[in-house]
């Protein structure tokens, strides 16, 4: 999920027992991408090197890997393709037209939206901004706990993808309680931060992700017949866009 070396085993199924563990990568991914965004807004007085310090940052840090995915899937779908003509348009290394359009719309949303909320961050006080901050971490929590929840959710893919083991294992009882007890940490771990009024914010922001990563998994049933590494990778990407757009619209009541 990102490109900082973890030394270790470097197998899938090792990665994947340990997939219940994605939301902590994804806070970790947030307080990164988002701390640098305010450090460049506050260098530079300007939202917008703040909004693309972001992405980039964003980018960098986890290698891109799921907005590949992101693109690969919407080149089936924009091509309406399904079944086997959608496997072979997924599994093509080839970006088509409908990828470079998914992707320029995706960079494009996240850099107005990313640079609507650094400009509101900019005008608040320290202690709401720093609140801010970590609500718009959280928006990459949700991102992740939406990857997890589609692959526990979905059907393994019928070959030895590179997604298969993560479907599998995440869908034991064991891996599900694990997730569960994680987001309970970091919730109460956020809830002790901001404090308990902050409980129905924070679960519109998991929960618009989830029920968006869901919607996927259900197109991906239908349009694959499976949930692979590149249905993952775009719940994460449409999870964070929707987190994005979710706390954007609540940055009013942090002020």
């Amino acid at each position: 999920m990102t490109r900082i070396p973890t030394g270790g085993k470097r197998d899938l199924v090792s990665a994947a027992k340990h997939f219940y563990l994605a939301p902590v990568v994804g806070l970790l991914t947030g307080l990164v991408a988002w701390g640098a965004a305010l450090l460049a807004t506050h260098a530079l007085k300007d939202a917008r090197v703040g909004a693309a310090t972001y992405l980039i940052t964003y980018l960098l840090f986890t290698g891109g890997i799921h907005v590949d995915g992101f693109a690969d899937y919407f080149d089936a779908v924009g091509a309406g393709a399904r079944g086997e003509a959608a496997l072979r348009i997924v599994k093509d290394p080839r970006k088509g037209a409908f990828a470079v359009m998914a992707i320029a719309a995706n960079f494009v949303l996240t850099y107005a939206l990313a640079t609507h909320a650094l400009t509101r961050l900019s005008s608040m006080g320290v202690t709401p901004a720093l609140r801010a901050y970590a609500v718009l971490a959280a928006g990459h929590v949700a991102s992740a706990e939406a990857m997890f929840i589609s692959a526990a959710a979905g059907t393994p893919e019928p070959y030895e993808g590179m997604g298969r083991a993560f479907v599998e294992l995440s869908g034991s009882r064991e891996a599900v309680t694990a997730n569960m007890l994680v987001m309970a940490g970091i919730t109460a771990a956020y809830l002790a931060l901001l404090g308990p009024r902050y409980a129905a914010t924070l679960t519109i922001i998991v929960g618009f992700p989830a029920l968006a990563s869901l919607l996927v998994v259900l197109d991906a049933e239908r349009r694959l017949g499976f949930v692979n590494g590149d249905v993952l990778g775009t719940t994460y990407e449409v999870g964070r866009l929707v987190a994005l757009a979710t706390l954007v619209a609540l940055l009013g009541p942090l002020t």
